[in-house]
């Protein structure tokens, strides 16, 4: 409805969404384009200078469009403190941001037409309601130096991740580590479900 909601709502309405199961925090999601300045200016492969200019305006519709049109469209309950350009800082509910960080990575590459050198990475940081924001952005921002920082399994500076809970992983494992997620939250919600809390715990 376009209202602002305060904090402790925000956190409100992820737990209802949750059946009161999940853990009452806020995120804040912190992202940018890799190599981007490198990319602006030296280039691609391929890509003549009127080509590069016009995907400088390519990647400020995107923050500045395209992401803000998901947000009011899918995640509503998300605040967008700041984006355009090449990177975005948002807030709300953690898991809301996990999942919003996942469809910016997949509407990214899909805007990019899956380029290899254009790429993601992010960091979140979970942070209580009456934490100060600031604060809150500068651990974003360490995680989000951490995924820059990401190498594969051979040793490459691959980047293209994101930082969560002090991990980081690539972008296709934070998807699939979120679903599993979703999957157990739905079992234990389910009345008739053998599944317990304590149960997931202690294989945790």
């Amino acid at each position: 409805d376009g209202k602002l909601l305060e904090f402790d709502e925000l956190i409100k309405r992820g737990l209802k969404r949750d059946g009161n199961l999940g853990l009452p925090r806020l995120a804040i999601l912190k992202a940018d384009v890799d190599n981007v300045e490198l990319i602006l200016n030296h280039g691609l492969p391929n890509l003549r200078l009127s080509q590069l200019t016009a995907m400088s305006r390519t990647l400020d519709l995107f923050f500045g469009g395209v992401l803000p049109e998901l947000v009011k469209t899918e995640f509503p309950d998300t605040y967008i403190i700041y984006a355009g350009g090449d990177d975005l800082l948002v807030m709300g509910y953690w898991k809301d941001i996990i999942a919003l960080s996942v469809r910016i990575n997949q509407l990214f590459r899909q805007w990019c037409g899956n380029h290899p050198s254009l790429t993601l990475s992010a960091g979140i940081a979970l942070i209580k309601q009456k934490y100060p924001i600031h604060r809150g952005a500068e651990m974003a921002t360490e995680a989000l130096a951490k995924s820059k920082n990401y190498r594969d399994d051979q040793g490459n500076l691959v980047k293209n991740a994101v930082t969560v809970f002090e991990t980081t992983v690539d972008w296709q494992e934070l998807a699939e580590l979120f679903n599993t997620a979703e999957q157990l939250n739905t079992y234990l919600r389910d009345d008739y479900s053998p599944l317990t809390t304590t149960f997931v715990h202690r294989l945790l």
